[in-house]
């Protein structure tokens, strides 16, 4: 089975996608298929590069029973477009920067998978609105 690769962008690649990876890297897991997933978190600006994600993220994660501590934020760089299959933009800007230095043909949607394998995917409750809208920054 040929493995799905997602890269989730956001700005600095320290809040939105490595809280995004960790959630999506958690439900692969539950649902037993780590062998069939690629997942990455990468920023379209790379003025955070090697840093951990933002302390909010951290807890965020962490009282879902999720740690992304250990994630380190990076840039995205010209090879992402050929190693992930879907990029996935946490933000309509972001969305525009990836189209400015994307190659022709590359996937790039905005927080929606469009046209995966469904079939292998569906048994995986991906950021469901119920899951996502509970979620508040302690002491927020």
């Amino acid at each position: 089975m040929k493995r799905i690769s997602i890269l989730f962008v956001c700005m600095g690649n320290i809040c939105r996608s490595p809280l995004a990876e960790g959630i999506f890297s958690h439900l692969v897991a539950e649902a037993g298929l780590n062998g069939c997933f690629t997942i990455g978190s990468a920023g379209t600006g790379g003025w955070h590069d090697g840093e951990p994600p933002d302390w909010r993220s951290v807890a965020i994660a962490r009282s879902h029973g999720i740690d992304i501590s250990g994630q380190r934020a990076r840039r995205i760089q010209p090879q992402d477009f050929r190693d992930f299959g879907l990029i996935l933009a946490m933000d309509r800007d972001n969305m525009a920067a990836l189209g400015r230095i994307a190659p022709d043909g590359a996937n790039i949607g905005l927080s929606a998978i469009p046209r995966l394998e469904r079939e292998r995917i569906s048994a995986i409750p991906i950021m469901a609105d119920q899951t996502v809208s509970s979620w508040s920054i302690p002491g927020s």
